[in-house]
């Protein structure tokens, strides 16, 4: 069962870091709701470029402190809820209240050590988190608790699959699946660099890892690799066309348009902040880019 609203932390209010850059961007299906995070610990939602509500993630307990960091975002199926991975919480705000509806903290390991959600993903009305001791979890977009295990090739990184029967993941060496019912792993493959990312496709079963120097795109159904590109420095980062054999892939001055066999569409650069976050608009008409300057720019493809 959900611990009651009234017993979470409270939250602090929200006051401005001018030097805190948009670390995560997410949006509704609908295209209409846009989240976004800073590395202040800021969230904030966005409807058709009108604030919904604004709040600053944050604790006065100095144990939680060190691992107060916004991890990831993603909306429920139909927009009314967002799902935040942050410090030792995974949390579900009611977009239209602008509150809390449920969170789920994980057992201190051996009583003290915190434990951390690392990544965030929903689909078709679940939401799963991966954690830093190795488990995953399922639930409901209303907060039950379908399941929770251990595993030894626990990701770091994931995602649903487009049948949302699968959960994909990467620990940073290899490529699994899960089967989200039983819990079991369906596949694995060894990727040949380190990873640093993942990205999921919602259309077809293909993700894009980025390693420091590539992009791997990977066929999660014939479990081969499709394509290997070479980046440029810069962040990690990687994000999947919601319809289309495209992705944008980051570097320091901006970001490629790719097509699957590597060839190169567009190119869009940004010469006066750093790139810390892209994201495809689910209608697929931009990639909006949060930046290091505070911004969220929307580049029309």
């Amino acid at each position: 069962m959900m611990p009651a609203e009234t017993a979470l932390p409270l939250l602090a209010p929200f006051r401005p870091v001018d030097t805190a850059g948009i670390n995560h961007v997410a949006f509704s299906p609908d295209s209409r709701l846009m989240a976004q995070s800073d590395t202040s610990m800021r969230l904030s939602v966005m409807r058709d470029g009108t604030e919904v509500f604004s709040l600053k993630l944050s604790t006065k307990d100095d144990k939680i402190r060190p691992t107060e960091r916004i991890r990831g975002l993603s909306f429920s199926h139909d927009g009314s809820l967002l799902f935040v991975a942050a410090g030792d919480r995974l949390h579900a705000f009611d977009v239209s209240k602008g509150i809390r509806a449920w969170s789920y903290r994980a057992p201190r390991s051996f009583g003290f050590l915190i434990i951390s959600p690392i990544a965030v993903a929903s689909s078709l009305g679940l939401v799963a988190s991966a954690f830093d001791n190795g488990t995953l979890g399922v639930w409901t977009e209303a907060g039950s608790l379908k399941s929770l295990w251990h595993d030894n090739d626990s990701p770091r990184y994931i995602g649903f699959l487009p049948d949302g029967d699968r959960l994909v993941g990467s620990d940073s060496f290899s490529v699994r699946t899960w089967n989200v019912a039983t819990r079991k792993k369906e596949a694995r493959f060894r990727l040949p660099q380190r990873v640093y990312s993942l990205a999921a496709s919602p259309s077809v079963p293909v993700v894009a890892f980025r390693t420091l120097h590539d992009l791997i795109l990977f066929d999660c159904d014939e479990l081969r690799i499709l394509h290997t590109l070479p980046v440029g420095s810069g962040l990690p980062l990687a994000a999947l066309h919601p319809c289309e054999a495209l992705v944008a892939v980051g570097d320091r001055h901006g970001f490629n348009l790719v097509d699957f066999s590597g060839a190169l569409k567009e190119r869009h650069t940004i010469n006066d902040c750093r790139l810390l976050s892209l994201a495809f608009k689910p209608d697929g008409s931009a990639v909006v880019a949060g930046c290091s300057d505070r911004s969220v720019r929307e580049f029309a493809i």
